[in-house]
């Protein structure tokens, strides 16, 4: 490295404290780290240059060494650096292992701001992926969760559908019954994973869009069937459309005004096992007629006179 001017790199002023050289070199560190700035050399090489003016700032002695103009001090010749003309790691790190200086003293190293499990001497095949980087740990990539929503049809019949998630469609298929809030994992679907490791999961949540017509409570379903007056009394059957198409419901005479209809295995089937279906709750609404003619009042009147006899 270049006799670089440590206070100008890290942007402060020759008369900064020690927590303003600290403040300066977090931001500049979290700004050029090789993680964020993969396969970028320019960001790797100013990530190097400002820990290594921060090694010398943040050391009182060494700072005042420096400040007294013995910057040769600090460095080594350049054939025993990785970091290029006059500068080696060795020199200003070797110490970490044994915790006396650099990166591996309690205060002001790199563990106060890359998580502190950076593991001593292995510290740059974690950070800078030089020669080394081969023994980093794999890192698994993020989960991304994706929210989709589907019609009460599509929940009662299973359907396929398509997401897209970083630029990849990926098409997925929902078994019949599924219900609001479901979570589908797509294993190693998600963000890619970081030194060889797994991608992360895809997670799916599902949420199914109220019917116009169908209520549905678990495996049931509920629906309002209206009647006239005359089929209320005498009984007699009525058409019905469902999800498993139009069917026959039979009206026992002299049914009452919200009187409930159970007809099994008509309801949704059920995820685990969609052999079985839970059922269909019928609720009966009674309509009264709007006008009468006067042949009807009169049979009216007299099924009434008929009634109090």
């Amino acid at each position: 490295m270049d006799e670089k001017n440590y206070y100008t790199v890290l942007g402060v002023d020759k008369k900064a404290t020690t927590d303003e050289i600290k403040k300066s070199f977090r931001k500049l560190a979290q700004k050029y780290h090789p993680d964020r700035n993969q396969g970028d050399k320019t960001a790797e090489n100013k990530f190097k240059e400002v820990s290594q003016a921060y090694e010398v700032l943040s050391d009182p002695e060494k700072r005042r060494k420096y400040d007294l103009g013995a910057f040769s001090d600090f460095r080594g010749g350049a054939s025993q650096g990785e970091a290029g003309a006059g500068f080696s790691w060795n020199d200003w790190f070797g110490g970490a292992q044994q915790g006396n200086s650099g990166f591996g003293r309690s205060q002001g190293g790199m563990n106060d701001f890359f998580g502190g499990d950076t593991g001593g001497g292995d510290i740059f095949d974690k950070i800078f992926g030089n020669k080394r980087r081969s023994s980093a740990r794999a890192k698994r990539g993020e989960d991304v969760q994706v929210n989709l929503e589907i019609s009460l049809d599509d929940a009662y019949n299973g359907v396929t559908k398509k997401v897209i998630v970083d630029a990849q469609t990926i098409e997925i298929k929902l078994k019949p019954g599924i219900e609001t809030g479901q979570v589908l994992k797509i294993p190693k679907k998600g963000k890619a994973g970081r030194f060889g490791g797994n991608n992360g999961d895809l997670l799916i949540t599902v949420y199914v869009r109220p019917h116009n017509y169908f209520e549905r409570t678990g495996n049931d379903l509920k629906v309002n069937l209206s009647i006239d007056i005359y089929t209320a009394i005498l009984g007699g059957s009525t058409r019905l459309t469902t999800f498993a198409g139009t069917i026959a419901v039979n009206i026992p005479a002299l049914s009452q005004q919200g009187k409930v209809l159970m007809l099994k295995g008509l309801g949704m089937p059920k995820y685990t096992s969609t052999s079985s279906r839970g059922d269909l709750y019928v609720t009966l609404n009674v309509q009264m007629p709007t006008s009468l003619t006067d042949k009807e009042r009169k049979l009216f009147q007299d099924l009434k006179k008929l009634a109090s006899k």
